[in-house]
């Protein structure tokens, strides 16, 4: 076999051996989990599901803008009856009919979304059988328009369609925030592991220094140089030890287990940790970040769209308190005859025109006071309107500071790590010769235990922070652009 098969049956066979143990391909930082959780996590597929119910309702309420066509009709009817029917002199002769009435029509009807009302046009045809008489009589419309049109009253559909792209708006806005906040859970459960994953290494490895400790101990002890109580000491480290580690390893499997749900594997996907990320220096300027949040957060963009629900309710109060009224007009030609084809013949014109009007005259203040209502639900909104940007405005600086103080504290927190490893390299090989006790050995062994964690913990707040700036400001300070996206379906 050619040295080129050789490689490609090595490279299928290690292939088919992840596949099988159900391992990623290659080790997995922080990042790298996060880009997975946003592709495989059952959060966004959720996620994304809510912002498609958002985009239909918005088409649904676009497509009020467009005309809508529609073919309606009646099948024949049947009408047997007597009806009453008043004579010239006064009388009233009964008369028994029978008739059968069918009709078709065709209509477009547009909706006027600046002004309110509508615009149609239509034809219609219909026949009338009358069984007694044996005759057929045909109705036709070849074409006719109308309009209605409000006189001063509220305009409903304006108002709909406003709503529905502040609605729309919002839905990217919660779509984005999720991501990052899916970013955020993942950053935790990515380090509850990683600690968890270290925490059970070092227990393991303690437990096998703990036992040649031990060991060492009962050398010394035997021969005079350490004290009973010394020796229970390290025998009480090691079984210390022991029960960490058997604690320590279903804390790591179950971290495990929630980053796995996180990111959306599979249980039989185990985790190869990569090396932890290093922090990125960014420079963020606190003017820039307040604005773009007071434009991309959902918090304002729900507090306009509760501002415009008020003035909405205030307008159509403040409208009740006056006339109103609606104009209806229309216009087309009209013919009858015997047959279908008369019906089209030299076709009259006719038109209607109504107003219909309402005028409040005396409800004891009711349109008064609901209009006051409103107004004063308008001006509360107002207040807090300008109370949100203030207080966002304060969170974001809050956030860039934590962001800053948490890039500093990573830089003291791996300096203090590396002279605790330091220290316990030292503390280690004076106890081997003899020149320090137990007892110092176990305080430098915790302090280098707790400051990896603490190192780690430290790392972890940055780049939560890092994430929660992200998602309060809805902007990617690295590539200066904004991270209101649209989700792409899986």
């Amino acid at each position: 076999m050619t040295k080129p098969r050789l490689l490609i049956l090595f490279f299928a066979c290690m292939f088919m051996q992840n596949f099988v143990n159900g391992q990623l391909s290659a080790k997995l930082g922080l990042l790298q989990a996060i880009e997975v959780g946003k592709d495989r996590s059952l959060k966004t597929i959720e996620n994304g599901f809510y912002y498609e119910s958002a985009k239909y309702t918005f088409s649904a309420a676009r497509s009020f803008l467009y005309p809508g066509l529609s073919l309606e009709g009646n099948l024949p009817g049947l009408n047997r009856r007597i009806n009453a029917i008043t004579q010239p002199n006064g009388s009233i002769l009964f008369v028994p009919t029978s008739q059968a009435v069918s009709n078709v029509s065709f209509m477009i009807n547009q909706n006027i979304p600046g002004i309110g009302g509508n615009f149609w046009l239509g034809s219609n045809l219909g026949r009338i059988d009358l069984f007694d008489a044996s005759s057929v009589y045909w109705n036709a419309s070849p074409i006719f328009f109308g309009v209605s049109l409000p006189l001063g009253s509220f305009s409903q559909t304006k108002w709909n369609w406003k709503n529905a792209k502040l609605n729309y708006k919002k839905s990217h806005s919660d779509y984005a925030e999720s991501i990052e906040q899916l970013s955020i859970d993942i950053t935790n459960a990515y380090f509850d592991f990683y600690i968890a994953t270290i925490q059970y290494e070092n227990a393991t490895t303690n437990v096998t220094i703990n036992d040649s400790i031990y060991k060492i101990s009962q050398g010394r002890y035997n021969v005079g140089k350490i004290a009973e109580n010394e020796l229970l000491q390290v025998e009480l480290s090691r079984i210390n030890a022991i029960q960490s580690v058997n604690r320590l390893e279903v804390e790591k499997k179950i971290a495990e287990q929630r980053l796995q749900l996180l990111m959306g594997l599979n249980p039989n996907e185990s985790i190869i940790l990569d090396t932890l990320p290093s922090v990125r220096s960014l420079t963020i300027d606190i003017d820039k970040a307040v604005n773009e949040a007071k434009e991309n957060s959902t918090t304002i963009i729900q507090n306009q769209i509760d501002l415009q629900a008020n003035l909405i309710n205030m307008k159509r109060s403040s409208r009740a308190r006056f006339p109103d009224g609606t104009l209806t007009a229309t216009f087309g030609l009209n013919q009858s005859a015997t047959t279908i084809g008369g019906a089209y013949t030299d076709p009259l014109n006719y038109q209607t025109a109504t107003i219909g009007f309402s005028i409040p005259l005396y409800q004891f203040g009711n349109a008064q006071q609901n209009y006051k209502l409103n107004k004063a639900y308008y001006d509360a909104t107002v207040a807090k309107t300008e109370y949100l940007k203030q207080d966002l405005g304060i969170d974001v600086q809050e956030a860039v500071l934590e962001y800053r103080n948490n890039e500093l504290a990573v830089a003291n927190a791996k300096m203090g790590y590396d002279i605790s490893v330091k220290r316990y390299d030292v503390s280690k090989n004076r106890f081997l010769i003899g020149k320090i006790d137990i007892t110092n050995l176990t305080i430098a062994q915790g302090e280098k235990d707790d400051a990896l964690i603490n190192y780690m913990n430290t790392l972890r707040n940055y780049w939560v922070a890092y994430y929660n700036l992200r998602k309060i400001t809805l902007f990617d300070f690295e590539s200066n652009q904004k991270l209101v996206v649209v989700p792409t379906k899986n």
